[in-house]
């Protein structure tokens, strides 16, 4: 059985370069994989704050039920 310099079979020796081995050469362009193209420009475009007027409004919602659904069993 004929073996390369590193003693791996011939079968298994890729003497082809791989793409991933080279260096980018220019502009590198990320590509991410998204499943709404709107929804990943908006959030691009503007960064959620967990303290916005909206998120305010959702802690005090959920703060209030919570508390009415604690003190429902004592009354």
């Amino acid at each position: 059985m004929d073996e390369t310099k590193e003693g791996v079979p011939p079968a298994y020796s890729n003497d082809v370069p791989d793409i991933h081995d080279e260096k980018p050469t220019g502009r590198v362009v990320q590509e991410e994989a998204v499943h709404s193209v709107a929804l990943a420009e908006a959030l691009q475009g503007s960064k959620p704050s967990l303290w916005s007027k909206n998120m305010l409004k959702l802690y005090f919602i959920m703060g209030k039920n919570t508390i009415q659904t604690t003190s429902f069993r004592f009354v």
